[in-house]
């Protein structure tokens, strides 16, 4: 019997969505119980990929994208947490992983018929 072609390539390590929910709690278990902050990166090791196969695999719409979407929103989370405690370490962080920024927002809302009307009215007085 002859076999099929090969469909080429590695083979994909990310496939089952159970198995890597399990080693998503596990991740975040161990963070725990040594008292250390999640990041991208470990959450990445600890799924045996690099940082920008989970970024892919939370964006490509497969069927565990949305596990990898929470997993790293719970990283952000931890992050955020650790704010409340003080830590400016972690306003660095959520700048530079999660795209936190420091920005004000103007809202620009006048129309220029209005001011022209104002000032018409103060050269009236």
């Amino acid at each position: 019997m002859a076999k099929g072609k090969h469909p080429g390539g590695r083979p994909k390590k990310l496939t089952e969505g159970a198995e890597i929910q399990a080693k998503i709690d596990t991740y975040f278990a161990e963070c725990a119980a040594r008292e250390e902050m999640p990041t991208i990166t470990g959450l990445a090791l600890a799924l045996d990929v690099s940082p920008e196969t989970l970024r892919v695999a939370a964006l490509d719409g497969r069927e565990f994208s949305a596990t990898i979407k929470k997993a790293k929103a719970r990283v952000v989370a931890a992050w955020e947490q650790a704010l409340v405690k003080g830590s400016s370490g972690a306003i660095f962080w959520l700048k530079n992983c999660a795209r936190w920024r420091d920005k004000q927002e103007i809202d620009h809302t006048h129309r220029i018929e209005d001011f022209l009307k104002q000032l018409a009215s103060e050269d009236d007085d």
